[in-house]
């Protein structure tokens, strides 16, 4: 029985590993920057368990995600809310850096945003990501990313590098159809990932969802 189920465990790894090169070089990225989870939410959660300290300020704009505010109360964090503006449904970038703080330590956004369906300028939201302060992590939620028909988009995954604090959270529930399927994933530099891998389960989704 020992033998089956390591040759089991053994299959199930060379799957998840075999979709994140696949993920990898989609994007552009080595499989060091990828981490697969039991859908976009699940990967959401693992960034919060892991970033987030009690006291820690999150920055949000609503309305959008409801999950954001589950995480941030199950790890005790401090919502900071920056409401969107009522005339385009889009964060006010500039009221977003004003409060941030010496405590502040995630930004979430959703990028088409859920619900209002907004998009944000790509170029304000890079150049947004190159202003915050170093000790800021933005986490980009483009779960809605496959629905974008602006041809002048460019998704945040072209600002990963390894003195970037960002994360792209990406979900094939949307598109393909797949929300029982539980698969999603976040896309980082290789020091992030590796952080985030340590809080992960062996077994980190299904073998239907691979």
């Amino acid at each position: 029985l020992g033998f089956v189920l390591l040759q089991v465990g053994g299959d199930f790894g060379r799957g998840v590993l075999s979709q994140i090169g696949k993920l990898a070089a989609k994007h552009g990225l080595t499989p060091e920057e990828v981490m697969v989870t039991e859908g976009a939410t699940a990967g959401l959660g693992f960034i919060s368990e892991v970033f987030i300290y009690p006291g820690d300020e999150i920055i949000l704009t609503p309305p959008t995600y409801p999950s954001y505010y589950n995480y941030i109360k199950r790890c005790r964090g401090k919502l900071v809310e920056v409401p969107m503006s009522e005339e385009t449904l889009v964060p006010d970038f500039g009221k977003v850096l004003a409060a941030v703080t010496p405590k502040t330590k995630v930004i979430f956004l959703c990028n088409p945003n859920n619900p209002t369906g907004t998009l944000i300028d790509s170029e304000e939201l890079h150049a947004f990501q190159k202003n915050l302060p170093e000790h800021v992590l933005l986490v980009v939620d483009e779960a809605y990313i496959d629905f974008v028909e602006d041809p002048n988009y460019r998704t945040m995954v072209d600002a990963i590098s390894d003195n970037a604090n960002l994360i792209v959270v990406r979900t094939f529930s949307k598109l393909y159809g797949m929300a029982g399927a539980r698969m999603g994933y976040l896309m980082s530099n290789r020091e992030i990932v590796d952080y985030l891998q340590r809080d992960s389960t062996g077994f980190c989704c299904s073998r239907m969802g691979l």
